[in-house]
């Protein structure tokens, strides 16, 4: 007889659980029935984890869809109201705080600039800010956790900012601060790995298993998806390609590196070009 470990059957419920979550987000309003057929899980199974997200507030039943013989089968969806997440934005220019609802519909946005003051001493700064920020919430415990985004190699499992030259950061454990600060599951990655899971969970690529996200703004990163999950390299730094050398005698970067790309390309390496050009002289169309 195969005994199953206690762990494992909460695992395999806690799976269960989050892909018809999933499912209800990205089809609902859908029948217990349609999510069984759908997900290849017993329509037991399905109604005892619809019944759980239920009580968490998470899905709510809305209508009755079409009968194929019997009853109207009842419609699922996710509950937008009753819970909400908040989401971070970290530049080396400002922080950029949002509460969304379930279908990532932002409720309420603020943001603040970041200055040299603040460098020293960001992880206080930052859970000031999001004490504030949740203060006029009433009831706290609706927020289902706290997600933010870093520039640089951030190790997301443990929640760590690696290595950030922009805002000074090295080795900090940022996850476990705000949690015991604030007390909200909170989650942290880098920011490109963001605008790439974002773009998978809800924009046009939906169904692709494998991408690749460049993004050029104040840095220059890639998030790369292989077989649906991120790739992150033994670090967390595979997409770092903005400190990549491409000239040898080039300037030194806030990195240490000398001749990134990201000297090159990024924003505010092209606009400082531009001043540096205009001063000379150029005429714009020459720029």
């Amino acid at each position: 007889m195969t005994l199953v470990r206690t762990g494992d059957a909460q695992l395999i419920r806690e799976l269960n659980k989050s892909i018809i979550l999933d499912i209800i987000r990205k089809q609902g309003p859908i029948s217990r029935a349609d999510i069984s057929k759908k997900v290849a899980i017993s329509p037991t199974t399905v109604a005892s984890c619809v019944n759980v997200l239920m009580k968490d507030s998470l899905v709510m039943e809305n209508g009755t869809g079409v009968s194929s013989g019997g009853r109207k089968p009842i419609l699922v969806q996710l509950n937008p109201v009753e819970r909400f997440i908040i989401g971070v934005a970290i530049n080396a220019s400002k922080i950029t705080i949002a509460a969304l609802n379930l279908y990532a519909t932002v409720q309420r946005k603020e943001s603040h600039s970041l200055t040299h003051k603040t460098y020293d001493d960001l992880s206080d700064f930052i859970i000031k800010l999001l004490r504030d920020f949740i203060e006029p919430y009433q009831q706290k415990e609706k927020c289902l956790g706290v997600s933010i985004t870093f520039q640089g190699i951030v190790d997301a499992d443990k929640g760590v900012i690696v290595y950030n030259p922009k805002l000074n950061m090295t080795n900090v454990s940022l996850k476990e601060k705000i949690e015991q600060a604030l007390q909200i599951t909170t989650y942290i990655d880098n920011d490109t790995n963001g605008s790439l899971l974002a773009e998978k969970g809800y924009g046009h690529y939906q169904q692709s298993k494998n991408l690749v996200y460049v993004t050029i703004g104040d840095g220059v990163g890639a998030s790369i998806l292989v077989n649906d999950a991120i790739y992150r390299g033994h670090h967390g730094g595979a997409g770092e390609f903005g400190h990549t050398t491409i000239n040898f005698n080039g300037p030194v970067c806030k990195c240490g590196n000398i001749g990134c790309l990201e000297n090159y390309v990024s924003w505010p390496a092209i606009q400082s070009r531009m001043e540096s050009d205009i001063i000379k002289g150029k005429k714009v169309n020459d720029i």
